[in-house]
């Protein structure tokens, strides 16, 4: 109801301006960007610019580690210790309530970009400044997982319009902006930068694995289709918020140039340290492509021009490409190539065929402190037909031709077992869930 009469009463009109001065007075933007805090389980900002602190609930109590780390050996019960559909459900309410408040908001700015402008109340921008909103655009917007955007179109939708409104309001555009008080966070035009980046990837793999779908039929599951509908849509719409958050912050830096006067040329940078410098030219390295399978000389058929574990399974399958997955596989791929784990004593290194996502290997350097330190071992990684529905098949190549266990979860012969690939009996929330799991885990 509240949205409906912001949106009859847009603040360039004297019932709008009236409307607006009033929730403000009353306290309702103060409810409303409270009751944001408690949904989306962020804190504001303190006087003096930093994020307030939020109990962490850890405890340094080790009385639980029975057995060194890295050795295998768990602990624990295999029974149901929480309860998947709930947690889902849960979260769906809680998004729920999200994306009408920040549609609320949207509609409080108004699209003032196309219109004559009228200024908001002076304590909005303020209170917004002080609210749990841009920690919560800013959590939302770290997402470099489109198969999880998928998941939540509605909610990423109004983050996108409330963006736009702010980008279209003079008034507010300072909040997209980095903070001088915590110069080490991102900016929220930063991060909606990287998130197009992230979609552009999506579709660039998506449209180079077109090519090599099968002309074969397969069946299209109701949330395949509306995940499809709902990226057919999200997607122009980070490509078309970006651009107009860009433009309007790139305006307001201009002027703060002209006005703020000459800056030092000459500005010490402090020396990387050797763990920034690994770290920087490492990260590049993470995630690509590489040839892995090849047409055969005479055209007819193909060949592995590297070892690959699970070659008789995909000759198996038949078919050189299954749509249903292709896009699924995409979605993880773009976030395999700027999420995966990254330090200086342990990282994991992924490559995929160049014409096929189902097919790759995975590099994992050792953790210090563990029995694996200072080791690099590799994993054949291959998708089944049925992906999702089924996890992927895992196997180590790391085995000493087949002489070393590592442990109880890495066998001689090269079977991986963990309870996400159901190859390990655990608790039912541990195990492969199509909604919920990834590659990634």
């Amino acid at each position: 109801v509240l949205k409906q009469l912001l949106e009859a009463t847009p603040p360039t009109t004297d019932d709008g301006q009236l409307l607006r001065r009033t929730m403000v007075d009353i306290g309702a933007v103060l409810l409303l960007l409270n009751c944001l805090a408690i949904f989306t389980h962020q804190t504001g900002y303190s006087d003096s610019g930093d994020p307030r602190p939020a109990g962490s609930g850890r405890s340094d109590d080790k009385s639980h580690l029975y057995w060194a780390k890295g050795t295998g050996f768990g602990t624990g019960s295999t029974q149901q210790s929480w309860n998947v559909e709930q947690a889902l459900l849960r979260q769906r309410s809680e998004e729920e309530h999200v994306t009408v408040l920040l549609t609320v908001l949207a509609s409080y700015i108004g699209q003032q970009g196309t219109q004559p402008e009228r200024e908001l109340p002076s304590t909005f921008g303020e209170s917004l400044l002080r609210s749990c909103l841009l920690p919560a655009l800013s959590s939302y917007l770290r997402n470099d997982s489109v198969l999880d955007m998928a998941r939540h179109i509605p909610l990423y939708r109004a983050v996108l319009q409330l963006l736009r409104s702010i980008a279209l309001s003079p008034q507010l555009v300072p909040l997209l902006l980095p903070r001088a008080t915590t110069s080490n966070d991102p900016s929220i035009v930063s991060l909606l930068s990287s998130m197009k980046t992230c979609v552009d990837n999506y579709v660039h793999k998506i449209n180079r694995t077109k090519g090599n779908k099968s002309k074969s039929t397969t069946t299209k599951y109701p949330d395949d289709i509306e995940q499809d509908e709902g990226l057919a849509t999200l997607i122009p719409d980070i490509q078309e918020s970006a651009g107009i958050v860009k433009n309007a912050t790139i305006r307001i830096g201009t002027i703060n140039e002209d006005t703020a006067g000459p800056s030092p040329s000459n500005i010490e940078r402090p020396l990387k340290s050797t763990e920034e410098r690994y770290l920087e030219v490492m990260r590049n390295l993470q995630f690509d492509t590489f040839e892995m399978i090849c047409e055969n000389s005479d055209g007819n058929g193909y060949k592995f021009v590297v070892s690959y574990h699970f070659e008789s399974n995909m000759r198996a399958a038949g078919e050189r490409c299954h749509p249903v997955r292709v896009k699924r596989l995409a979605q993880e791929a773009v976030t395999l190539s700027s999420a995966l784990p990254l330090s200086y004593s342990s990282s994991v290194f992924v490559r995929c065929d160049a014409d096929r996502l189902d097919i790759m290997k995975v590099l994992i350097t050792g953790p210090a402190e563990t029995p694996y330190a200072n080791g690099c071992f590799e994993f054949d990684v291959y998708f089944p037909p049925d992906y999702p529905r089924s996890p992927m098949m895992i196997n180590l190549e790391t085995t000493g031709r087949h002489t070393v266990r590592f442990n109880p979860n890495l066998y001689n012969d090269g079977k991986v077992c963990l309870s996400i690939l159901n190859t390990w009996h655990g608790r039912p929330e541990e195990k492969w869930n199509s909604h919920t799991s990834s590659f990634l885990q």
